[in-house]
Formats: C-alpha cells, structure tokens, sequence
C-alpha cells in the first residue's frame, strides 16, 4: 500500500482483507491529517480501497472496521494508538 505521500491518480491494487466484526471509535486524527495534506476524500479512497463516504462516516464518529483502521495508520504512517490517542489531545 502506498502512503499518503505517495498518493497519485492511479487506481490502487485492492488485496483482500477479511471483515474484523471488532469495531473502535476512530474519528480521532483522519480528517485533520487527510487535510493538512491536502487530499480529497477520493484520493484517500484510491490509495486504500475504503470507500470516501465510509472515510467521512469515520471522520464524523461513526465506528471503523479493525481492518479499516489498519489500513488508515498505514496510509497515514502510523499506529492505530497513536491515530486512537490523538483523540483525547
């Protein structure tokens, strides 16, 4: 997967993960992170094959998938605790 600096037009190879039912509140760092790098929603949808309007559900408190969560800290080069604990900064 590549990360958020590496984001480009191209459409992503999608691997298969399985469903986790576990879900975490996660609408934490996301959005502050996706918008001082400046990428749209789609662009973060490309580069991680989660869907944009899940990404703004998530960014607006709705609780993400474990396997979404995972691919989000990856995306953005870092943990899920960390992108879980700047919630409460």
């Amino acid at each position: 997967m590549r990360n958020a600096r590496q984001v480009s037009r191209s459409k992503p190879k999608r691997k298969h993960v399985e469903s986790v039912p576990r879900k975490l509140p996660f609408d934490c760092a996301i959005r502050d992170k996706r918008t001082d790098l400046r990428l749209s929603l789609r662009d973060v949808q490309k580069a991680t094959g989660i869907s944009a309007s899940s990404v703004q559900r998530i960014e607006h408190g709705s609780d993400v998938p474990l396997s979404f969560a995972l691919r989000l800290a990856e995306f953005f080069e870092s943990s899920v605790e960390d992108l879980w604990s700047e919630k409460s900064k």
